[in-house]
């Protein structure tokens, strides 16, 4: 007969901790890219809804393609260098114009017409041209009119730089979300409906019931007392499960 594994209580423990992590995660995953940015201005913007374009927004001039990703790798870039989040393709040869994890973002200028209506979104660490990188600067310029986005103009700005203009209904500024991610949110909730119910279910049993205050006076003071050896019945269920090979066989 082989002798059936127990479970101790730090496994118990660290497993219902693992439960309780990997929920918390769960709740309040995010992007890996953060597609927001608020200017000097308090102005918000969120670009995130324009990660859908799947291949990019792309621009053809003469022999040249230029494709744009904003916050995301699109397709064709991507068989270039897995990184690109910017690439050139002309005729047979094509180059990387920035990469996805140099994404910095910036307010226009003051002197531009469209300030406080869009902003820039700057790549570096591209194909090397000669001694430097390349690198481009997207303007992406709120118009409700192109819906995704359109790229209306690119240009060669100097050496290996590059500056091009995208048109989207989600450059637009908009009010800023709360601070509070979903996992907070359901932190909070818990709290509040946990602080509810004993305070409802204590005052009820004092003055309704007449149970001295105290212990006595938790509602469901019964299962409360279980919940201990409830959850090491589940923690031992999910072990026996887990590890049934161990079980007593005859």
């Amino acid at each position: 007969m082989q002798k059936t594994p127990v479970p101790s209580p730090l496994f118990c423990f660290f497993f219902f901790f693992f439960l309780l992590s990997s929920t918390s995660l769960f709740v309040s995953v995010q992007s890996a890219v953060d597609c927001t940015f608020e200017d000097s201005g308090g102005r918000y913007f969120d670009l995130s809804k324009m990660e859908n374009s799947t291949n990019g927004f792309s621009f053809v001039q003469s022999i040249n393609t230029y494709i744009f990703g904003i916050c995301r790798v699109p397709a064709i870039c991507s068989l270039i260098d897995p990184n690109a989040a910017s690439c050139l393709v002309y005729g047979t040869t094509s180059v990387v114009m920035g990469t996805l994890p140099s994404i910095k973002f910036a307010e226009l200028p003051k002197t531009d017409p469209d300030y406080g209506n869009g902003v820039l979104v700057i790549y570096s660490q591209g194909t090397t041209c000669g001694s430097v990188d390349r690198n481009v600067t997207i303007k992406v310029r709120c118009d409700v009119a192109p819906g995704l986005g359109v790229v209306i103009n690119v240009a060669q700005t100097g050496v290996c730089a590059y500056a091009g203009t995208i048109n989207s209904q989600f450059a637009c500024p908009t009010a800023a979300p709360s601070h509070f991610d979903m996992g907070w949110i359901f932190v909070i909730i818990v709290v509040v409906v946990a602080v509810i119910y004993f305070a409802v279910g204590v005052t009820y049993k004092v003055f309704a019931q007449k149970v001295q205050f105290g212990l006595e006076a938790i509602p469901n003071i019964d299962f409360w007392k279980d919940l201990p050896s409830l959850v090491k019945d589940g923690c031992f269920f999910v072990f026996y499960k887990v590890f049934r090979r161990g079980y007593s066989q005859v």
